[in-house]
């Protein structure tokens, strides 16, 4: 390792800057109050669309349960039919 040797200088009249504990404590304080408001907004926000999702959630398995009682009386229709036409179909052939 080298010294460097020559001339030094004092530097007189020099100011620091001050600590001002305020500053430190207004900014993490700002920081933490943006937090919340963000955390606010993005819990409303999913609060908001989680109930939307219900609500099609619900409204599908409406849908699909009233669908479902459509099919049934549909199939309780038709076999009543193809029964009816089966019952025709032999009273024709005892006939003929």
């Amino acid at each position: 390792m080298s010294k460097i040797t020559g001339k030094t200088e004092t530097i007189e009249n020099v100011e620091s800057p001050t600590f001002e504990p305020s500053k430190p404590v207004e900014q993490v304080r700002a920081v933490a109050d943006q937090s919340v408001e963000q955390s606010k907004e993005i819990f409303s926000k999913l609060s908001s669309d989680a109930e939307m999702a219900q609500t099609a959630v619900e409204s599908t398995f409406e849908m699909a349960r009233t669908t479902s009682k459509v099919l049934a009386k549909t199939i309780a229709a038709l076999q009543a039919n193809a029964e009816t036409g089966f019952t025709h179909l032999e009273a024709l052939v005892v006939a003929v």
